[in-house]
């Protein structure tokens, strides 16, 4: 990404509050409120140089307090998150008394999940949370839309959308391959393929041939084995898409796993 991400650094020290907030084991404003004071958080806002660079900010400092805010964070890790939006939402430049920049945006399924969220706050009797999220709410924050981004043809806008979700500072994916290993999939395609393989020899009526029939023989039993070796270039690759850019071979590798997952890897040599 050759653009500069507006907002470097936010989320490590939005992580590093977390870390600091869920240490007290606590889940009271009143904790978090000395550690917001004590890492300098409302001085956030300082510096900007322009209401369009205020602006821009502020929509991706909100957007990342939201992260911790929406599931499956665990119950600690969501309140320190409405904490955050709290605290951002508040400190945020406005344009006149009581009119602030920026509004916190929610779509249908983030505003189900607040709700669920604000559900066991009021059965678990968290209520400083409870206060902050209604306060948010009659104070108009939260801004209900269709997408968690806006859209437009704006730069400022399409930039995000052309570049997608991840920052500089989000941590680099697994690769495909070790993806597949951790979840079992590969392990389950290869007990499938090579069972299918079987039955397929059990149906060949000439007992002198350990092969499935040639019409059967469309696919073979090693899949599993053939996908692991054109994935293996991919391994350590921290970003597949600019690789297949520079070399050719990585993209061939990609067109070659997709004619494999349609069509199986082929007739077999023993037909």
């Amino acid at each position: 990404m050759s653009q500069h991400y507006i907002a470097v650094g936010v989320k490590t020290d939005c992580v590093n509050l977390l870390e600091k907030f869920t240490a007290t084991k606590s889940v009271r404003f009143q904790e978090f409120l000395k550690i917001w004071k004590e890492m300098k958080f409302p001085c956030i806002y300082c510096g900007r140089e322009s209401f369009a660079e205020l602006y821009e900010f502020t929509e991706e400092v909100l957007k990342i307090a939201k992260e911790f805010f929406l599931p499956p964070n665990p119950l600690q890790t969501r309140l320190c998150g409405l904490y955050l939006l709290y605290g951002l939402y508040n400190k945020q430049p406005t344009i006149e008394e009581g009119k602030f920049l920026v509004k916190i945006r929610f779509n249908l399924k983030e505003w189900q999940d607040s709700c669920s969220l604000v559900k066991v706050i009021r059965e678990e009797q968290h209520y400083d949370a409870l206060f902050i999220f209604n306060k948010l709410l009659s104070e108009n924050a939260f801004y209900f839309c269709a997408m968690p981004r806006e859209y437009g043809l704006e730069k400022s806008i399409r930039k995000y959308l052309e570049r997608g979700e991840k920052t500089a500072e989000d941590p680099l994916p697994k690769s495909e391959l070790l993806t597949l290993e951790n979840n079992g999939l590969l392990q389950s395609l290869d007990e499938l393929s090579k069972k299918y393989y079987e039955f397929k020899c059990a149906l060949n009526k000439d007992s002198k041939k350990t092969t499935p029939h040639r019409l059967l023989d469309y696919a073979s039993a090693s899949v599993v084995d053939d996908i692991r070796k054109l994935m293996a270039p991919l391994v350590n690759s921290s970003d597949v898409e600019e690789l297949e850019n520079d070399n050719d071979d990585i993209g061939n590798h990609r067109k070659r796993l997709k004619n494999l997952a349609y069509f199986g890897a082929g007739p077999s040599n023993n037909s």
